[in-house]
């Protein structure tokens, strides 16, 4: 199961975030990077010049044991979803079907190096009030999501927009599974690498679609990290984030792929007072989901 994730949600370490790391065979995410070909030297060259850019990597710094463990990429297959935001960019500027996001939207996507960086980061580190940036973000992850066959991971639907799109999903399972509700990265490889047989169970079973394998199988998985709690969360360093444990809520789904766009064409209509084109919906594509709430915590020492 390959889970494509928002780079808010993994800036802000939300429930769905942490669940994706633990349940995915491999966590693709959109990282913001200089033009061309990303090297450690522009990398770093890009942190010297963008306080942002800096900060969103020292942010990230926690997640690095997944990065160099392969859970975390930023391409599935050598693709990555930026063309695929800034397509949606460009169709937002070009049908009139999203017409009232326009006065919403700017070039960020499209200015040059330092310029990007600068927003892309500094809009992640804010939790994302540019929708001239969440919203192309979130409707690309989707179509690339959509195109490769991924699952989108997104967090329990809080504003109106993100409950008008859960209310176009369509349902496939329910269930509740263990989740590191907060730890460092190798806290999580580990729990990967004790957890490898109910984890590879519970991926075949969300792949099949039977919700009763699946609740089967989240059952045993959640015996087995009941068994290692004890040593996965044991403080060993006193300079290492705490580690918290708990259950979340998993409802696996499909989407219309331009669910985004939709959701947010309504609210946006509703905010300037126009009323958003009923043309006609896409191309009908889907793209599978699964909305993460978490439902309880526990620290353990």
């Amino acid at each position: 199961m390959i889970v494509a994730l928002s780079p808010y949600l993994l800036t802000t370490r939300e429930p769905a975030a942490m669940v994706a790391l633990l349940l995915a065979d491999q966590v693709v995410t959109v990282v913001p990077s200089p033009e061309g070909v990303a090297t450690p030297q522009s990398v770093g060259g890009a942190a010297g010049r963008v306080s942002q850019y800096l900060e969103l990597l020292e942010t990230w710094a926690w997640s690095m044991p997944l990065w160099h463990a392969g859970v975390i990429g930023a391409d599935y297959l050598g693709e990555d979803a930026i063309a695929d935001i800034r397509q949606v960019r460009r169709e937002i500027d070009q049908d009139d079907r999203f017409a009232p996001l326009r006065p919403l939207m700017h070039a960020a996507l499209d200015a040059a190096d330092d310029v990007y960086l600068r927003r892309f980061a500094g809009d992640l580190l804010k939790g994302g009030p540019d929708p001239a940036l969440t919203v192309p973000v979130a409707a690309g992850i989707d179509r690339f999501a959509g195109r490769l066959g991924l699952v989108v991971a997104r967090s329990e639907p809080a504003s109106i927009v993100a409950k008008q799109e859960a209310a176009m999903l369509k349902p496939v399972a329910r269930f509740a599974v263990p989740t590191i509700v907060q730890s460092g990265g190798q806290r999580l490889v580990a729990a990967r690498e004790d957890l490898h047989e109910p984890l590879e169970d519970l991926r075949e079973a969300i792949h099949e679609e039977g919700e009763a394998a699946i609740r089967r199988s989240a059952g045993a998985l959640a015996d087995a990290f009941e068994a290692i709690a004890g040593d996965l969360t044991r403080v060993i360093d006193p300079d290492e984030p705490r580690t918290i444990v708990g259950m979340a809520s998993v409802t696996i789904g499909e989407l219309p792929v331009e669910a985004v766009q939709r959701s947010s064409t309504q609210a946006a209509g509703r905010m300037l007072g126009r009323a958003a084109s009923s043309g006609p919906e896409g191309d009908g594509g889907i793209v599978r989901t699964m909305i993460v709430r978490r439902i309880g915590a526990r620290t353990m020492r």
